[in-house]
């Protein structure tokens, strides 16, 4: 089934979804979805300021922990889930985390429902968008497998760019605004759960090079994935 719907974010005031239970994946990702932004924004916390995308929004795993009823280990390994899956980015502090939603764009974006610029509503649209797939498939094979080959590296780097733009990768925020990976400095790390927390908070890159610089020790067995 192709399509979608428009879910109303007033859903949360009703009473099945108040009903008190601990919440399934799925209800976990719809529940991001409703908290997301719909536009810009400028977020003021504390003294500084964040610029927040359409798509983004400020929480912290402890309240998302409390939202679904799960422990925090269980919402981080549920949001690197999603994040290995495209379907989320996210930044950390030692306070907050900010999330992006991937593609939030391609399916919140109102010009998407102007009959002009949607095929699925203009039926003229649609058969010039089908008529010019056509094409496409007729000229793809008749160029042979070189020019197959070419296509599909330039299709695989659009791909790639527009993953990389659409859903973040996993950062941390400004020092300003979080705690400071000095105060890990001569710390050794005994746990991979441990590990994935600092790495949520300050960043993979940040992390591994205070391992390579011998800030910060690895017990045997934890390794940076």
């Amino acid at each position: 089934m192709e399509g979608y719907i428009k879910l109303y974010r007033k859903i949360k005031e009703n009473k099945y979804w108040l009903e008190p239970r601990k919440f399934s994946k799925a209800e976990a990702w719809i529940d991001l979805l409703l908290r997301a932004g719909f536009k810009d924004k400028e977020l003021v916390l504390g003294n500084q300021n964040l610029n927040l995308k359409a798509g983004e929004f400020v929480t912290s795993q402890a309240k998302l922990a409390e939202a679904w009823k799960w422990d925090r280990e269980t919402v981080n390994a549920y949001l690197r889930r999603l994040k290995a899956d495209e379907m989320l980015g996210y930044r950390t502090s030692n306070k907050f985390t900010v999330i992006t939603i991937c593609n939030w764009d391609n399916y919140q974006n109102p010009d998407k429902e102007n009959p002009a610029t949607n095929p699925t509503a203009n039926p003229a649209a649609l058969r010039q968008q089908n008529r010019q797939q056509t094409d496409n498939k007729t000229d793809t094979i008749n160029n042979g497998n070189k020019d197959n080959n070419v296509k599909n590296d330039k299709n695989k780097e659009r791909s790639t760019a527009d993953s990389a733009s659409a859903c973040p990768d996993s950062q941390a925020l400004p020092a300003s605004l979080g705690e400071s990976l000095e105060a890990y400095k001569g710390r050794t790390i005994e746990t991979q759960s441990e590990l994935e927390l600092l790495i949520n908070k300050f960043g993979r890159s940040a992390i591994a090079g205070a391992v390579e610089a011998g800030d910060i020790k690895l017990a045997e067995g934890i390794e940076i994935r």
